[in-house]
């Protein structure tokens, strides 16, 4: 491909239009804002899509490459071209990798779960706190109470554990269902 390309092509400045500056403008304050709201909730997206300006700019130069590759001068990157690339990421691009980071996400609740769950069966606990989960797992240690909050609530829902009522405005107890010990007795046992 690069033989066929003519040589004034080789090694040129790529430029926006003006009209395709303002999509590259609009697309880097959608990346921002985009970061700003995921930044709480999937700290791992939001790196990804903080990305998406040097992903942008790429696939600018890629799609003008390919769109102008038999020119013998060099363009500048077409309104056409640099919406395509912001239709590219702000909908196919974006939808997979939400997809791919909530299944990362979704594994880590799973391990934070199966920590917690191993640490109330080891230590025989009736009821558990976010101090004493973090005291027990190095995982656990690594992440704050509220998270830990998160997933004790999935795994009340699941039967594990209950929310226990404090006087205390933000402080969380949960009590342990004591069918889990007589449940997963061998578990314990091998812990």
């Amino acid at each position: 491909m690069f033989s066929k390309m003519p040589m004034r092509m080789v090694g040129a400045v790529l430029h926006f239009s003006p009209k395709a500056e303002a999509v590259r403008d609009e697309i880097f304050r959608w990346v921002d804002t985009t970061v700003r709201i995921l930044h709480a909730s999937n700290p791992k997206l939001a790196a990804h899509v903080n990305k998406y300006k040097g992903m942008f700019l790429r696939f600018c130069g890629l799609y003008h490459m390919i769109e102008h590759f038999g020119d013998t001068h060099a363009r500048s990157i077409s309104i056409e071209t640099a919406s395509m690339v912001r239709k590219y990421l702000t909908s196919c691009r974006i939808k997979h990798a939400e997809a791919f980071y909530n299944l990362i996400m979704e594994n880590e609740e799973n391990d934070d779960m199966r920590n917690i769950a191993d640490f109330i069966l080891a230590h025989k606990l009736s009821d558990v706190s976010p101090r004493e989960l973090q005291r027990g797992s190095s995982r656990l240690r690594k992440i704050d109470s509220r998270s830990i909050a998160f997933t004790a609530t999935s795994m009340a829902a699941l039967g594990w554990l209950k929310t226990l009522t404090s006087k205390q405005f933000n402080s969380n107890k949960w009590a342990v269902n004591p069918d889990v010990h007589r449940v997963f007795a061998n578990r314990a046992a091998d812990l």
